[in-house]
């Protein structure tokens, strides 16, 4: 992604802030579905660390 936006800005002098926006969005979007996919584990490992 961060490749893709690298050639996606080059030669432009204009800076399309709206494609940067969607980008980060994008680029955002695996590391929430893995945290929800992973959360059950997170709040495990919280609530033992709590205790020790």
């Amino acid at each position: 992604m961060a490749i893709a936006l690298y050639y996606v800005s080059q030669g432009t002098i204009h800076i399309n802030y709206g494609i940067y926006a969607a980008f980060s969005v994008l680029m955002g979007i695996p590391i929430f579905v893995l945290f929800f996919v992973f959360q059950r584990y997170f709040i495990s490992g919280f609530s033992i660390a709590q205790y020790k």
